[in-house]
């Protein structure tokens, strides 16, 4: 921008274009960085760009480039969810930090969050959970995973929004079986446990 002490930089992301704003003469220093997606609204739903390419087949419709989007409406649930003063942020921080720290445990989990988030909204969803007492953590930490290791065994996770949708379903048997086992591991042995925390 002429005259100005900032530079914009955009480059493709994906079906977004990231946007990065630097300060001028402070060897790269970025101010702020925008993933901008184009989206549809149609009443109360939301409609954004998949990615794209064309070294891919011919797509059959044009309704395939475009998905639904619940991201609204996930942030509503996962914001506010501590409402309570309770231990539910921390205990998604934790266990994402583990999968990501272990991808070859977590092979699917470390690429694609969305299941992780999916069964957590699942999970902190049921009522009846005390999430403010003094081993609260401990024990959603045991819980979360062991309900993580029960959708990776039936092979099945429903979409939180569409449960007519399965997130594993493109997910190998094996490497199901995989990071289901490496859960029993980490829930039966406390010396793995322990390991994996460290």
């Amino acid at each position: 921008m002429v005259g100005s002490d900032i530079c914009l930089v955009a480059r493709d992301h994906g079906p977004a274009v990231q946007l990065d704003i630097f300060r001028k003469g402070t060897h790269g220093e970025r101010l702020l960085s925008a993933d901008l997606v184009p989206c549809f609204q149609v009443g109360p739903h939301y409609y954004v760009a998949k990615t794209y390419t064309t070294w891919r087949r011919s797509v059959s419709s044009p309704d395939l480039l475009w998905r639904q989007s619940f991201s609204l409406k996930e942030k509503e649930i996962l914001e506010y969810m501590d409402r309570d003063h309770g231990c539910r942020h921390e205990l998604l921080r934790i266990v994402k930090t583990i999968v990501k720290r272990h991808p070859e445990s977590f092979k699917k989990l470390a690429k694609d969050s969305y299941c992780l988030k999916t069964a957590f909204m699942y999970y902190i969803g049921k009522g009846g959970q005390n999430w403010l007492g003094d081993n609260a953590l401990g024990e959603h930490f045991l819980g979360f995973l062991g309900e993580l290791q029960s959708y990776l065994e039936r092979g099945n996770l429903p979409h939180y929004w569409l449960p007519g949708v399965d997130l594993l379903d493109d997910i190998g048997r094996r490497v199901l079986v995989q990071m289901a086992n490496r859960l029993k591991k980490i829930l039966n042995n406390e010396l793995v446990r322990n390991k994996i925390l460290a």
